[in-house]
This record gives structure tokens, sequence and C-alpha cells, in this order.
């Protein structure tokens, strides 16, 4: 973790309202943000800077379906970093069991700010 920080949190999001509210939220709280809207530099990002955490928006454009977990995972250099999935699907289901199984919580993109932090303080405890 970054001296004089929380921790590190990458948030992968295309929608430019979601990420610019997940920074604010995050930075607010003391973490230090980085976003990214595309899905390619994001794991670029992830390569070079090994974040503490990473939050992904399940509907990233430039990836393939179900691929950004994985992706992710492969492309940083401590493997273990935790991935938080917000899905469009609330309440969550089987339509995406796969990427469900790939992250290490998932969260309906629509949850409280409370719920987030929660979520993102039990990772960087």
């Amino acid at each position: 973790m970054a001296t004089g920080c929380r921790g590190q949190i990458l948030v992968i999001a295309s929608n430019v309202s979601l990420a610019g509210s997940l920074s604010v939220l995050l930075a607010t709280e003391g973490y230090t943000v980085h976003t990214e809207s595309c899905g390619l530099s994001a794991l670029r990002y992830a390569w070079k800077h090994c974040p503490d955490l990473v939050i992904v928006d399940q509907q990233i454009q430039d990836l393939e379906e179900g691929c950004t977990c994985s992706e992710v995972r492969h492309h940083c250099q401590v493997m273990i970093v935790p991935i938080i999935l917000l899905s469009p699907y609330a309440p969550l289901n089987d339509q995406a069991p796969q990427v469900i199984d790939e992250a290490d919580a998932c969260l309906p993109a629509s949850c409280e700010p409370a719920t987030l932090l929660g979520v993102v303080s039990s990772f960087l405890s």
C-alpha cells in the first residue's frame, strides 16, 4: 500500500458518470484512485502499477464478455489483487456465473455507497 493513503484502487468503468462517482467516493475516504475507461489501457496500468484493489464495471466495452477479471489477474504482477465486480444485474443471478466466480466480490452497480465502502475496507484493512 502506498504511504499516506488507505490503498491504491484502479476503477475500470466505461461509464464516465460511474467512474467519477466512484473516484470521488473513494478519494473522500482516503484512497488513491486511478480510473480507466478503456479495458486495454486499464490492463496496462494494472501491469505497471499493481494496484491494491480493482473495481471493474462488468459493462466495460473493449474486452471480450467475461474476460475482464481473468485478464486483470493475468496482468497484475501480484495475482492476489482483490477484484470487485460491479454488475448491472440486480439482484445478482446466474446470467454470468463465470465472471462472478472470478471476482472476489460482486455487487450490483446500483449498490449503496456504504455497502461498496464496506467491501473495499474489508479487502484493504
